[in-house]
């Protein structure tokens, strides 16, 4: 891949934000748990999910350019211990955008990583970084 060379990249904002890494967001989000839950806009992903597909990617490529997230919605969810923890809930028209960057900007990002670094990563956790270190 370009990026593990040490190449730049232009574009990246209409990479993603075309109409296959929109839906590709949607789809991501619309399978997480938390996807029935609305911001502190009250607009839940129902809404978007019955919107006409071009006017739905129409919004969504309008709110680009001069786009500002919302604040989240705070919530507090009990811990196992009683305690609470804060929960930060975004609109669900910030989680898309979001998303469609991180399509984008992780799989840039992940080939410049070297093969045996494993802290904060899609598919790798400490135990394989366990597995690596062990000897035969």
């Amino acid at each position: 891949m370009e990026s593990s060379k040490g190449k730049s990249f232009h574009g990246i904002i209409e990479v993603a934000f075309n109409e296959i890494a929109i839906i590709t967001a949607i789809h991501n989000i619309k399978s997480n748990k938390g996807s029935k839950t609305a911001g502190i806009d009250k607009i839940k992903m129902d809404k978007y999910l019955q919107t006409d597909k071009e006017m739905l990617i129409e919004l969504i490529t309008k709110s680009v350019k001069p786009y500002k997230a919302k604040p989240a919605k705070r919530r507090y969810i009990e811990k196992q211990n009683g305690k609470m923890r804060p929960l930060g809930i975004p609109t669900i028209l910030d989680r898309i955008i979001q998303e469609c960057l991180r399509i984008v900007l992780e799989s840039i990002v992940e080939a410049k990583f070297y093969a045996n670094s494993y802290g904060s990563r899609p598919y790798r956790a400490a135990k394989h970084a366990v597995m690596d270190i062990k000897l035969p």
